[in-house]
C-alpha cells in the first residue's frame, strides 16, 4: 500500500532532507511524486525516496 503524506510531512520525514519550499517547487514542475487531492498535493514517500536514493552522487546509492 501506498503512503502519502501532505508536504509538510514530508518535509519532515527523516529520510527526506528537502524543505517544504523545495518540496512544492518540486511539485509544480512535476518532478515530484505525488497526486493532487483538490488542491493539497499527497506525496507518494516511499517512491520519493527511491528517487532520492537513485540520484547521480548520492552516497547512499546502489551503484558501485
Amino acid at each position: 500500500m501506498k503512503k502519502l503524506c501532505s508536504i509538510h510531512q514530508a518535509a519532515q520525514h527523516p529520510d527526506i532532507c528537502l524543505s517544504e519550499y523545495a518540496l512544492r517547487r518540486m511539485a509544480k514542475q512535476g518532478k515530484l511524486p505525488c497526486i493532487y487531492s483538490g488542491n493539497r498535493c499527497l506525496v507518494n514517500v516511499e517512491q520519493l525516496i527511491n528517487q532520492l536514493n537513485d540520484l547521480p552522487g548520492n552516497i547512499n546509492s546502489k551503484e558501485g
